[in-house]
């Protein structure tokens, strides 16, 4: 990467950003389900298993680089077999061989190339990046991308950079509380990597302070502090470097929560603590945002509700479609609102939940596991004048407040989980599973 400035602007602050060196593998990102070209063929060789190795810690290493195993055909451009522990080659937008523009993986026994999905992940993309063009395009664009994560970061020291200059040479137009106001909104808060940055800077950031203070930590006793920001999507290995016992792995995958958290580990008079915190951001006057979401089926399995209601919540989210004739007679052809299905299946599920609210609200909230978030951190954004405020508070202060209220089907025919809300998922990718969104605004009142 090449940053340049204007010659009238002074640079000796910029620096490019610091490596994390965090320790990720193409397991990371895979999807569960991809539309991605599988490889069957007589000329594929494995030359070489890759095994996973424990350290001095106990700890499973990850290398970071990419690990080959195989070859199909001669081994040239895009006939290399690699393993998923490892990382991701280079994404070409050109390029030849069966695995052309990204590359061939061994994943569950099966030898394929990457899908559209994971190639946006792997340059950073979020899953709410919409991919519309064709395959053959998406993969020429995501090869000829930048990093976005990467991009990012510069970025930000730029304007950290340009920021510093400002604040030097115009201290008598700008009061300096004004300044460190604007810059907080412009950069402090936008996310969870900057979040974790002001936990790693408490000896000197006043919000950290605050924060740990919260939390019931006097930050000058502090001896050292970590706060690592923690994928959406994490792999077994990832789930025993966060702390879960090989008995806890698959519970803190599936019950992690699916919002940003941040792990601080805190030693204090030689002793080791561990806060999970789940972030919220939102523009004020905003509404609801998501707070989870998974497929009926998994909500079953968690909860332990019986098939009548797990009929009525997939005749809901349009998991089960209406027949043609049913189809005539409803708001939506694609699915059923509650106040369209028969009243004694609607009483049967909101029963269920008055008399699980305590269940349903922790794993909603909260999660299991290792990585269950202990705090809720909410940011709110004034988009008027660009300043920002924020709150936190203990998580079973946030469940006491969510779940004030009335369980009941509103007057569209969704359902108010007193202050959560169900609905369909809709949209892309999985748009037949079930959504809870709460108002994150409301932690404020």
């Amino acid at each position: 990467y090449f940053v340049c400035f204007r010659k009238d602007i002074i640079v000796e602050k910029f620096k490019f950003p610091t490596p994390t060196n965090e320790k990720v593998s193409l397991n990371d990102i895979l999807e569960t389900n991809p539309e991605a070209k599988i490889i069957d063929r007589n000329d594929i060789v494995i030359k070489k298993e890759f095994e996973l190795k424990k350290n001095i810690f106990n700890e499973f290493e990850l290398p970071n680089k990419p690990i080959q195993i195989g070859i199909v055909n001669k081994g040239g451009q895009g006939e290399r077999i690699y393993d998923p522990n490892g990382h991701a080659i280079t994404l070409s937008a050109h390029g030849g061989g069966v695995g052309s523009k990204t590359g061939l993986y061994k994943i569950d026994k099966t030898i394929r190339k990457l899908s559209t999905r994971e190639c946006a992940r792997i340059q950073g993309f979020g899953d709410d990046f919409k991919i519309v063009s064709s395959q053959s395009q998406a993969y020429k664009q995501f090869g000829n991308s930048v990093a976005i994560n990467v991009l990012k970061a510069i970025l930000k020291n730029i304007t950290q950079t340009k920021t510093l200059e400002i604040q030097t040479t115009q201290t008598d137009i700008m009061d300096n509380k004004q300044l460190i106001g604007s810059q907080t909104a412009k950069g402090g808060f936008e996310n969870e990597d900057d979040i974790a940055e002001k936990f790693n800077n408490y000896k000197n950031d006043i919000e950290a302070q605050k924060w740990l203070a919260i939390m019931g930590y006097d930050y000058s006793k502090v001896e050292t502090l970590q706060a690592i920001t923690i994928p959406v999507r994490i792999s077994k290995e990832k789930a025993i470097s966060f702390g879960a016992t090989p008995e806890k792995i698959d519970e803190t995958i599936k019950y992690k929560k699916a919002d940003i958290q941040v792990q601080l580990e805190i030693i204090v008079d030689n002793l080791i603590y561990r806060e999970n915190l789940s972030l919220k951001k939102a523009n004020k006057g905003a509404n609801f945002n998501q707070i989870d979401k998974r497929p009926v089926a998994t909500y079953q399995d968690m909860w332990g509700f019986n098939d009548s209601i797990c009929e009525t919540l997939k005749k809901f989210t349009g998991e089960i479609l209406p027949s043609k004739g049913e189809a005539e007679n409803l708001k939506d052809s694609r699915r059923w609102y509650l106040n369209e299905l028969p009243k004694s299946k609607v009483d049967e599920l909101i029963s269920f939940f008055e008399s699980n609210k305590v269940l349903v609200f922790n794993d909603i909230l909260k999660g299991r596991g290792v990585l269950a978030a202990e705090w809720f951190l909410v940011t709110r954004k004034d988009t008027k004048t660009n300043t920002l405020d924020w709150v936190l508070k203990n998580i079973n202060e946030v469940t006491n407040i969510f779940s004030q209220g009335k369980i009941e089907v509103s007057n569209r025919g969704g359902l108010n989980l007193c202050k959560l809300r169900a609905q369909r998922k809709g949209g892309t990718p999985d748009p037949k599973s079930l959504q809870f969104k709460i108002s994150p605004l409301d932690i404020f009142e």
